[in-house]
Order: C-alpha cells, then structure tokens, then sequence
C-alpha cells in the first residue's frame, strides 16, 4: 500500500540562528513502511548536503506509522527557505507524496528598525528580515551570537 499521510511536526513557528532544532515528518498507511526524506528548497537533500542536519528514523510496531526526526541548526541564510518531507513505498511506483515547511530564522539578538528618512547618515535594523523603505539610505545588518 502506498502512504496515505504525510505531516511535518513543528514544535515552534520560527527559528534561531545557530541554535539546534527538530522537524519530526509523521507518515502513516505504507506497507511495507515509509521511505522519509527531508529536502530543502525542493532540490537539495538535507542530511546529505547539511553539514549540521541529522535523521533519525522509527516506526510504529505495528509498522503503520513511520517517523523521522530532521535535526538541524539553522543559520539566517535559512530564513525563507522550504523544507519539504517527501514520503513514498519504494515497492510501488507512484510520486511521492510530500509536505512542506517554509523556514522563519530569526537571530538570537535583535535591535528594532532605526530607519529614519533622509538622514545623512544609514540607519540600521538588526535583522534578518531586513525591508529598507525606498525613500531613505537603509543599510541592514543582521548580528546573530555565537554559541
């Protein structure tokens, strides 16, 4: 039988730079189990491309339901991206079935926006999500700790 679910467990709604964390991709309805894998941005295969990502990988004992834990740390340069969990019964030819997680990175430390227009000198806003108004000399800075 090929899965009939597939659902990303996120324990939070955003993220920070530099700090480990756990995506969890519960997949259930497979027999035999689930293949789980974890992908980021659509093309690129986490664990194998990620030098920080590890999987872990369990079933239930019945083997109904297969889960994998994607542990990373984020960076800010992941702020934006998707991490998508593809699941699919390798013993039956079909598309994988998928479930997608876009990424909010925030840094540990962050200063609100400064931004004053017109001003001779640039003004700063200490974040990732950094949007200068058009109408003023904005400069962005993004200042993450390290552990």
């Amino acid at each position: 039988m090929k899965p009939l679910e597939v659902t990303i467990i996120a324990p939070k709604r955003s993220f920070s730079a530099g700090v480990r964390s756990e995506l969890v991709c519960r997949s259930s309805g497979s027999r035999p189990p689930a293949q789980i894998t974890w992908w980021k941005n659509g093309s690129t295969r986490l664990v194998t491309s990620e030098p920080h990502a590890s999987v872990r990988q369990t079933q239930s004992p019945d083997g109904n339901v297969s889960l994998s834990s994607l542990s990373f740390v984020a960076s800010p340069e992941d702020d934006g991206s998707l991490i998508s969990c593809r699941v699919h019964n390798l013993h039956i030819i079909n598309e994988p079935m998928e479930e997608k997680i876009r990424l909010s990175v925030h840094c540990k430390y962050c200063v609100g926006n400064m931004d004053v227009p017109f001003s001779p000198f640039p003004p700063f806003e200490f974040s990732p999500r950094c949007h200068p108004s058009p109408d003023s000399y904005s400069v962005c800075i993004c200042v993450c700790c390290r552990n």
